[in-house]
């Protein structure tokens, strides 16, 4: 998990989603909304039960997302709201398959 001051509030999902700019990979939507002057980069990582069915599949993937999130924070862009939808399965995926489609996005 990340901590709870870097993960995006659901209230803001309403506010900011609509209007973030979206990006598409092979297996995410990534959204990227403008955050406050001055304000850490904060995620949110969601998957749908019309893509993965079962709970445990949904936490797995989201688990595999914040990792990688964790890992490379310190070298993320500063004061946005990340939106990381995830559109298939990817639990079957290499680690840094998921770090290629994702990372470019994110970084400085």
């Amino acid at each position: 998990m990340i901590p709870k001051h870097l993960r995006i509030k659901s209230s803001f999902f309403k506010e900011k989603y609509p209007q973030a700019k979206k990006k598409y990979t092979r297996h995410f939507r990534i959204a990227l909304a403008d955050a406050p002057i001055g304000s850490d980069t904060c995620f949110a990582v969601v998957t749908s039960k019309k893509i993965l069915k079962k709970a445990v599949l949904r936490h797995k993937n989201k688990r595999i997302i914040l990792n990688i999130i964790r890992q490379y924070y310190p070298q993320f862009i500063v004061g946005k709201y990340v939106f990381i939808h995830i559109l298939k399965d990817i639990s079957l995926l290499e680690k840094k398959d998921i770090e290629a489609e994702i990372i470019p996005f994110l970084v400085k």
